[in-house]
């Protein structure tokens, strides 16, 4: 378990890379998804190390790392490259354009939004996505909350008006 944000676990993971890379030179090639938090992580172990100086750019969108970085003094005996993103198709945030990732990100702490819903009823996540209930006991209704960003505007009705609230919002 590790923080990139409060740098717990990354002395852990400094010394797991030191104990496999061994005494000799080796490369450490940091990647995962878009916007998974790779360059936040190489940052967190540079402080770990003491390395103060200009960070890595880090950004709540994804495709900001453009190419293949170097980052020098991590590591004793290797060098470790921060890489661009890989794409995942199933990934929201790789879809939306840049204004759109404007309304979506978070942008101060989360408020949530609670609704209770029945069968027949649906609530619009902006533009993103759209939550149907189709089947519960009878009588009974879902409580729903949700944590979003405060500009992402919600939308609860009817589901067989879904479509007419996605065109008229």
């Amino acid at each position: 378990l590790t923080s990139a944000v409060s740098g717990f676990g990354m002395a852990r993971v400094l010394d797991e890379i030191a104990r496999f890379g061994g005494p000799k030179a080796y490369q450490v090639f940091v990647v995962g998804a878009q916007n998974a938090g790779k360059s936040s992580v190489i940052n967190a172990m540079r402080e770990k190390q003491g390395q103060a100086g200009a960070k890595i750019t880090t950004a709540p969108m994804p495709g900001t790392t453009l190419g293949v970085i170097q980052v020098k003094n991590v590591l004793k005996h290797g060098t470790m490259f921060d890489t661009p993103g890989v794409p995942h198709r199933y990934q929201l945030s790789s879809r939306l354009t840049k204004t759109e990732l404007d309304l979506a990100m978070p942008r101060r702490t989360l408020q949530p939004r609670t609704y209770r819903i029945e069968v027949g009823r649906s609530v619009w996540l902006g533009g993103l996505a759209r939550l149907d209930v189709m089947e519960i006991e009878v009588g009974s209704t879902v409580y729903l909350t949700v944590w979003a960003s405060s500009l992402l505007a919600l939308h609860m009705g009817p589901t067989a008006r879904a479509m007419e609230v996605l065109q008229t919002h």
